[in-house]
């Protein structure tokens, strides 16, 4: 197939090359015939003499005026064929160019453009195509110049394209049908071989795709084959091997990944709930901790915490409840010493007052002695009067002792509830002291876990200050 097309490429190619060889020469031919138009040309008007300049209006050739002078220009197509043409400047008044009407196109101007700027402007030699009143020719443009080197005219030759390249345009013709017809045979006999090779090429590229598209469910014909198409065949059955191998790796590595990204989900999950479960625990044993440090015995962890945490936190209800009760048993027994100590001072008071009264008793009593010596029966009454006095102090001062005793047994139980409140503060101080070894542990633990860890370590660190805050209370 592809040496059939290479054929065929050839041919065309050749046949381009052809149509363009011809063409160039055709060209070729066209200017070499200008510059025999052109010699032939320059030698008529040198006939009339080698010198030109302007004089009167018109243009001489030696003593000849060239304006109107058409057996020059007739001359030249006598010769060589063609048309010829003097101007002065820019208008023609020498030509055999004929316009519509079959007279002479004297007068007409050279009109601006390429051949203008190169004749006129620059005074230098023009050849090329160009168009005369309506028709295609191969023109020569030379100046005509004075003696001095003064650009005073053109003369002009020029062929009609149709005279010189009627022949080559035939050949060209020719050229065309022998390459359509080339390329016709080439292409029956592509179109021939392409029939036998399509079948089994068309079943190969539709293998092929459904191996591109990841079906290998198909088998690989032709492989059984020992021409070109088979070798294709098994490369195609090899490529199916390659893919299906593939596919089973990427299968591998999809799950994998998949399993990767569940148990990465499932490690934020759980380090964000660690997290959480954290926080919640500060905020909760820090408003505990702030309760209790404002004096509120009531204070309680109500709200259940993670696993973790569970133990701390019915660790602290049980201690909070147990100073609670111990600071309630210090104030019943404060109380019961107040009320022992009021009814101490007043007996004592009471007993003052009484003694008071009997001593004055008594000094009466003295001053009777002293003034009734007489009265037997008036002292023994008095003396009588004194013993039930002296009775009745001896019964006060035990009353007294009484209560003194009391006072010492209260003062005991306060030692003793001072005793307790010292040791719940040991416990407050221990929490505190566990509290901030579990705080340095997680610490470590948080910064195991690297960057999912810092923020955990932020919490460990409140953690740690709360523990040391509670163990300073305490002392």
């Amino acid at each position: 197939m592809m040496v059939v097309g290479s054929l065929a490429l050839l041919t065309l190619f050749l046949s381009v090359a052809s149509f363009i060889a011809v063409d160039n020469d055709g060209q070729q031919r066209a200017s070499e015939r200008m510059e025999t138009n052109m010699r032939v040309a320059w030698e008529v008007l040198g006939g009339y003499g080698n010198s030109y300049r302007l004089a009167d209006g018109r243009i001489y050739a030696g003593l000849q005026p060239l304006n109107d002078f058409e057996v020059a220009v007739d001359r030249i197509n006598e010769l060589v064929g063609g048309t010829a043409t003097v101007f002065m400047g820019d208008t023609r008044v020498a030509t055999n160019v004929v316009e519509a009407d079959g007279s002479r196109a004297l007068g007409t101007k050279l009109a601006p453009g390429p051949i203008y700027d190169a004749v006129l402007g620059s005074g230098t030699p023009y050849r090329g195509e160009a168009d005369v009143l309506g028709t295609s020719y191969f023109t020569a443009y030379d100046p005509i110049k004075t003696m001095a080197g003064e650009t005073i005219g053109i003369l002009a030759v020029a062929v009609p394209q149709a005279d010189i390249l009627s022949g080559l345009a035939g050949l060209q013709t020719k050229l065309l049908v022998v390459s359509g017809l080339t390329l016709l045979l080439v292409g029956a006999g592509a179109f021939f071989m392409a029939r036998r090779m399509v079948s089994p090429l068309a079943a190969l590229k539709e293998t092929i795709t459904n191996v591109a598209r990841g079906r290998i469910d198909q088998a690989v014909p032709h492989t059984d084959r020992g021409d070109e198409i088979g070798a294709i065949a098994r490369a195609v059955a090899d490529l199916r091997g390659a893919v299906a191998e593939q596919q089973q790796l990427k299968a591998a590595n999809i799950a994998e990944e998949r399993q990767k990204e569940d148990d990465r989900q499932r490690q934020d999950e759980e380090a964000a709930g660690y997290v959480r479960a954290h926080e919640f625990f500060m905020s909760e044993v820090e408003a505990g901790f702030g309760r209790l440090a404002k004096g509120d015995l009531t204070a309680r962890l109500n709200k259940p915490f993670s696993q973790d945490y569970e133990g701390l936190r019915a660790l602290f209800n049980e201690t909070v409840a147990n100073l609670e009760g111990a600071f309630s048993n210090v104030i019943g027994l404060v109380r019961s010493t107040h009320d022992g100590i009021s009814e101490m001072v007043t007996a004592t008071n009471d007993l003052s007052q009484r003694t008071e009264v009997q001593a004055a008793n008594l000094e009466e009593t003295v001053a009777a002695l002293g003034e009734v010596t007489g009265a037997v029966n008036e002292t023994a009454n008095g003396a009588d009067d004194a013993r039930k006095v002296a009775s009745a102090a001896r019964h006060k001062a035990a009353q007294g002792g009484e209560v003194v005793k009391q006072a010492v047994q209260a003062m005991n139980e306060i030692e003793t509830s001072s005793k307790q409140i010292s040791s719940i503060i040991s416990v407050i101080d221990e929490i505190a002291f566990q509290t901030n070894l579990l705080a340095l542990n997680a610490g470590v633990e948080a910064a195991r876990a690297g960057e999912a860890g810092k923020g955990f370590a932020v919490v460990a660190q409140e953690v740690r200050g709360l523990a040391q805050r509670s163990a300073e209370a305490a002392k």
